[in-house]
């Protein structure tokens, strides 16, 4: 039996999985509310977002009765993965960029 103290990184294996359940539909929507939230975001508020949005893209729950859900599963969910990704770069590049040179406008 191991008896080491679990670390916060450490998942307890008696616990929930780390996801945050929902449908599909649920998870376009969190997508969209990201990708509008993300141009304001400061660093910690866009780190929490996208951590948020991945929590959500796994715990989808698939209605496998519906034909449309299994190209979503294979191209629709993870697009919308690839979307969030491209506009956190983005987002933390701007911010970067900002840091470096306080008084220069950034281009967004």
């Amino acid at each position: 039996m191991n008896t080491a103290a679990q670390t916060p990184h450490t998942p307890d294996p008696a616990g929930p999985e780390p996801s945050i359940a929902g449908s599909y539909e649920a998870f376009r929507v969190l997508c969209a509310e990201f990708l509008r939230a993300a141009d304001t975001a400061n660093a910690d508020e866009l780190a929490a977002g996208v951590k948020c949005v991945g929590l959500a893209f796994l715990g989808i729950q698939w209605d496998d009765s519906n034909p449309l859900h299994e190209i979503h599963r294979a191209a629709g969910a993870p697009a919308l993965m690839r979307l969030v990704t491209k506009k956190t770069i983005e987002r933390e590049t701007v911010l970067a960029m900002a840091e470096d040179a306080p008084n220069e406008r950034c281009a967004p």
